[in-house]
């Protein structure tokens, strides 16, 4: 056979039934989508968000998620192979250099077994929306934060910080707020005897850290009460704390009596505007009358001994528009 009859051989197999071998073609490429879709699975990894770039005079002042949601869809021995690693999700700050609102996309990468055409990675939040400051640093004085009641007829003499500064450093408009560092809180109750005590320091932001001191020194001198008496203080006034805003509150008149006692120097000292009376109504919730137990805020060294009554009789109702 010549050339020429090869051809119109050849020419004459294409087209014979052209119409259903197109049929044919395309049926295959339906079944073979049709089939990746069913043997796709789906399964969701949480991964760490990495932070790379940021220049070392910038901070990113406002919280950010710790790890985001990636999305897989692929074939059960394709997802089976993937780890958490392999996607190394990160913000890239390289590019940034001034201090403003921003939203950054972040970049991952795509796992080296997911190359099918079914292959996907769907990342929630693929955004994140970050405010760049600059980093600053100052001194500030270090506060105790302490709580609990001393040994009967006993008083703090004298209290010691070590150092009494420190230096912070973290965002510029975070870090101009701050006027002062608090202790751990640290319990006195029933002590009697002077002590020291490493404490930490309680940061009040998380993007605020310590420059070269982690923990601090204090002292607590702890003295027995001298010539100790007890006062009756007649009160007046109650305070009602956190009632709802919707309330209104209506009591009878009545006198209430706090029977304190201290030594005579500190009791010289006190007088009823140093003592704050209160009574909590965050529980209330409807009209009613009710029976709350009073409270009370005196000065350090000051010990309440009873409050008289105990309790007070309120009535609550709902304020008319």
């Amino acid at each position: 056979m010549d050339n020429k009859g090869f051809y119109k051989n050849l020419k004459k197999i294409f087209y014979e039934n052209l119409n259903i071998k197109i049929i044919c073609f395309i049926l295959a490429i339906v079944t073979y989508f049709f089939i990746g879709v069913l043997q796709r699975n789906e399964k969701t990894f949480s991964c760490n968000l990495k932070l790379i770039g940021l220049k070392d005079y910038l901070i990113i002042s406002n919280e950010m998620p710790s790890t985001v949601k990636v999305i897989v869809k692929d074939k059960k021995k394709t997802i089976d192979k993937i780890t958490e690693e392999d996607f190394n999700i990160r913000l890239d700050l390289s590019n940034f250099d001034t201090t403003d609102n921003y939203s950054v996309k972040l970049k991952w990468d795509i796992p080296k077994s997911m190359k099918s055409f079914f292959s996907a990675v769907e990342i929630v939040p693929d955004k994140v929306n970050i405010t760049i400051e600059k980093v600053v640093e100052k001194n500030v004085p270090v506060i105790l934060n302490y709580f609990g009641n001393l040994e009967h007829n006993y008083k703090i003499a004298k209290t010691i910080v070590n150092p009494q500064e420190v230096r912070i450093q973290g965002p510029e408009k975070i870090v101009n707020k701050i006027t002062y560092i608090e202790t751990e809180k640290i319990n006195i109750n029933k002590e009697k005897m002077s002590f020291r005590r490493e404490v930490n320091l309680h940061l009040p932001y998380n993007n605020v850290k310590l420059i070269n001191k982690e923990k601090i020194e204090v002292y607590f001198e702890i003295s027995e009460l001298k010539d100790v008496s007890t006062l009756i203080f007649k009160q007046d006034a109650i305070n009602f704390l956190s009632l709802k805003s919707q309330f209104k509150i209506s009591q009878e008149k009545s006198s209430i009596y706090v029977k304190v006692k201290g030594s005579k120097t500190e009791l010289e000292k006190l007088s009823p505007s140093n003592i704050f009376l209160f009574s909590d109504c965050s529980e209330i919730n409807t009209e009613g009358i009710f029976n709350l137990k009073i409270e009370a805020n005196i000065p350090q060294n000051i010990e309440i001994v009873s409050i008289s009554p105990e309790k007070i009789k309120i009535t609550v109702e709902e304020k008319k528009n």
